[in-house]
C-alpha cells in the first residue's frame, strides 16, 4: 500500500493528542476492534478473530438452541470434538466464557483430536475476552510454537498487545500477520489504532485506507477512517468516506454529523 507521508513531528504531535480522546471514545462506543471480536471457530464455520459476541435476543434464543442439540449429541457420543467445538463457540457467542472454555479443554485432552490446535485458539479469546490478556498471550505464543502461521492466534496475540498498552509490539505483531495476508482488513484496522494510541496519527490513517479498501462494505472501517482524516484535516477524505458510509447505510448519524462537519 502507498505510504503517506508523516507531517512535521510537532504538528503530529498536537494533532494525535487533541484527537485521541475523541478517537479512543469513538471506539469505546462501538465496541470496536482491536478486538475485532466476532465467534471462535466453530467445526463447521470460519469466522473471524475475535469479535464482539451479538446480544440481540434472537440470536441468543438461537445460540442457546444449537446449545441444546450440541448437548444431545455430546450426550450420545462424549468424544464428538466437532460437537463440543461447535457448542464451545455457541457458549462463547452467549458470553458463557466459562463453559466454552470447559468443552475446549475437553477437546484438548483428547489426544486423537483434529480440532486441538481450534480449541487451544478458543480458550485464549475466551481469555481476552475475560480481561485475562497475559494468559492469552501465553497460550497464543504456545499455539504459534506449534502452527507459527496462525493467522487468527496473531491476531489475537496483537488485540492482546493493543489491549494492554504494548502498542509497540501490537504493531509488530499486525505485521507480522500482514506479511502473511496482505489483504487482512482486521489486521491493518487493528493495526490503525495501535499507530494512532502511540501518537502515528498519519500510518493510522495510511492502515484504515488499506482496511476500507479491502474490506468496502464495511462501515466501521469507513467511519473510523473519516474520524482519523477529521483529526488530521484532511476534509476531502472525510467527505468520501462519510458518503460511502451513507451509501450502505443511508441514514447512519455518525456518517452525516461527519459529513455536515466538513460543508
Amino acid at each position: 500500500m502507498a505510504k503517506i507521508h508523516l507531517v512535521a513531528t510537532i504538528t503530529v504531535v498536537i494533532v494525535a493528542a487533541s484527537g485521541l480522546a475523541a478517537y479512543l471514545n469513538y471506539s469505546s462506543q462501538t465496541g470496536s476492534r482491536p478486538a475485532s471480536l466476532a465467534k471462535p471457530e466453530a467445526a463447521n464455520v470460519t469466522a473471524k478473530l475475535p469479535a464482539q459476541p451479538s446480544s440481540s435476543d434472537t440470536s441468543f434464543r438461537s445460540q442457546e438452541q444449537s446449545i441444546a442439540n450440541y448437548s444431545s449429541a455430546i450426550k450420545l457420543n462424549a468424544e464428538d470434538d466437532k460437537a463440543l467445538l461447535d457448542r464451545a463457540a455457541c457458549y462463547y457467542s452467549t458470553r458463557s466464557y466459562q463453559s466454552a472454555m470447559a468443552d475446549y479443554q475437553t477437546i484438548m485432552a483428547m489426544k486423537k483430536s483434529s480440532y486441538q490446535n481450534q480449541a487451544m485458539l478458543g480458550q485464549a479469546l475466551c481469555n481476552y475476552s475475560l480481561g485475562q490478556y497475559g494468559l492469552a498471550i501465553h497460550q497464543c505464543r504456545e499455539l504459534l510454537k506449534v502452527k507459527p502461521d496462525y493467522l487468527k492466534a496473531i491476531e489475537v496475540l496483537a488485540n492482546c498487545h493493543l489491549r494492554q498498552g504494548s502498542y509497540l509490539d501490537a504493531i509488530d505483531t499486525y505485521t507480522r500477520g500482514l506479511r502473511l495476508d496482505h489483504d487482512a482488513g482486521d489486521l491493518y484496522f487493528g493495526r490503525s489504532s495501535a499507530y494512532f494510541k502511540n501518537q502515528m496519527p498519519e500510518k493510522a490513517l495510511a492502515d484504515l485506507v488499506k482496511a476500507t479498501g479491502c474490506n468496502p462494505s464495511n462501515i466501521e472501517y469507513h467511519l473510523k477512517c473519516a474520524t482519523v482524516a477529521k483529526v488530521l484535516g484532511k476534509k476531502d477524505l472525510v467527505k468520501a468516506e462519510a458518503e460511502s458510509v451513507l451509501k450502505l447505510s443511508k441514514d447512519n448519524k455518525e456518517a452525516i454529523a461527519l459529513l455536515q462537519s466538513v460543508n
